[in-house]
């Protein structure tokens, strides 16, 4: 057996020693284990008190409480992707709004949006969303599924009108929206309706003769705001010229054609009249000729006539060639006892007989007392026709009587609207 070191040595011997002097009975291996056994003892309490040992598992624990909250929050150094929203939505019972990416490219179209008005759970203690305390978040509008959460800029509109309505077709503002703006309605009351314009309770023709030798006087007549009718002579130097003016200016044009008056030779009708004394043939060429001097005749009246328009046979030539061209007569009734209108009547042509002279007195006053009778004669037969003549004061009572007119509200209208037109061709022989 291997001998023992020296302290063991040492240590036995004076256990020995103890028992002997003591006078034990135990043997020298029973005391050393004894021994052994109190100095392993007294070592652990003594060596390593628990309030040494308490604070070193407290440290260690609190190690392995921090090491498991980094790995908790930060999810391992590598990030797994993004969960969708209506993922997270569902596991944490919250919603977030995704930050808008600007970098995307436009292939990527992102998911639905969450829940408006949804909070995001901040881990570092900041505001919802991971923004630092203190920043305010831009507005943002839930993108619908499909489309880019950053919509392009709305087009240009008006800034009375909202955004988010659409236009609406124009409308006319009510009747209560007007009274709010006029004065002495009070809101929210519908003001009366105008009052109508009442129509025209009667129409007059007014026909100016003898236009053929002045072009300055035709002009201030064209410049009389009213549809009169110029009726023009024929083979004078003037005559196609105001003719052509006077249609251009969209007044009626008329053949003033002359014809044999009482009296003549000594009362004489000018260039061009039909006489009596004249055969059916020569009638028809003089007749002719007036008519081609213009191409704007639509209606033909006499100029004189008074023993002319008395003649039945003359008369008959002269309404057989107007129904040919289809041209109206218009007897001037220089005569009672003409038989122009009659016989416009046989041939089916329409016609009518003259009711007023405006200037057989060429004075203001009577000039202006007969416009007064035509707008009296007008109001009581419907409707009445004028002729006057390219006179100072027939200018004057023409201009005068334009508002006149209107006052009495009597219509202006072309000659042509106040023909008589026969319902049917009574007879008549070429």
């Amino acid at each position: 057996m291997p001998s023992r070191s020296g302290p063991a040595r040492r240590g036995a011997s004076k256990g020995r020693g103890v028992s002997s002097r003591k006078g034990g009975g135990r043997s020298p291996r029973k005391t050393l284990r004894s021994a052994g056994k109190a100095t392993r003892g007294k070592s652990f309490s003594a060596g390593m008190p628990r309030s040494r040992f308490l604070p070193l598992l407290t440290v260690w624990f609190l190690a392995v409480l921090a090491l498991a909250s980094l790995l908790y929050w930060n999810g391992g150094t590598e990030k797994p992707p993004p969960k969708p929203a209506a993922n997270k939505a569902t596991s944490t019972g919250q919603s977030s709004v995704p930050k808008p990416r600007m970098a995307d490219p436009p292939a990527k179209q992102p998911e639905a949006g969450p829940v408006a008005g949804s909070r995001t759970p901040s881990p570092k203690g900041g505001e919802p969303g991971g923004k630092e305390p203190g920043t305010r978040e831009p507005a943002r509008t839930t993108a619908p599924a499909g489309k880019p959460l950053i919509e392009p800029p709305p087009p240009f509109h008006s800034r009375d009108i909202p955004i988010d309505q659409p236009k609406e077709p124009a409308r006319k503002p009510d009747s209560i929206t007007l009274s709010a703006l006029r004065p002495g309605v009070p809101p929210g009351t519908a003001p009366p309706p105008p009052s109508p314009v009442p129509a025209p309770v009667a129409k007059v023709a007014i026909v100016i003769d003898d236009f053929g030798q002045n072009l300055e006087v035709a002009k201030k007549f064209l410049s009389i705001p009213l549809p009169l009718s110029f009726a023009i002579l024929p083979n004078q130097r003037h005559t196609a010229e105001i003719a052509e003016l006077a249609h251009a200016h969209h007044r009626e044009v008329l053949l003033h054609l002359p014809m044999e008056p009482q009296g003549y030779p000594k009362m004489d009708p000018g260039s061009g009249a039909l006489l009596t004394s004249m055969s059916r043939g020569r009638l028809r060429r003089t007749l002719l000729a007036a008519l081609d001097s213009t191409p704007y005749f639509i209606g033909v009246n006499n100029h004189m006539g008074s023993k002319f328009t008395e003649n039945t046979p003359s008369m008959r030539v002269v309404m057989s060639e107007l129904r040919h061209r289809k041209l109206f007569f218009l007897d001037s009734a220089t005569t009672g006892d003409s038989v122009g209108f009659a016989l416009a009547r046989e041939y089916g042509i329409p016609a009518r007989k003259r009711d007023i002279f405006l200037d057989h007195t060429l004075t203001d006053e009577a000039v202006q007392s007969q416009v007064d009778q035509l707008i009296r004669k007008a109001k009581i037969e419907g409707t009445a026709l004028a002729i006057g003549h390219p006179h100072e004061v027939t200018l004057k009572a023409l201009i005068e009587g334009v508002d006149r007119f209107k006052e009495e509200n009597v219509a202006v209208v072309p000659s042509s609207e106040l023909m008589i037109v026969p319902s049917r061709r009574v007879g008549g022989r070429d």
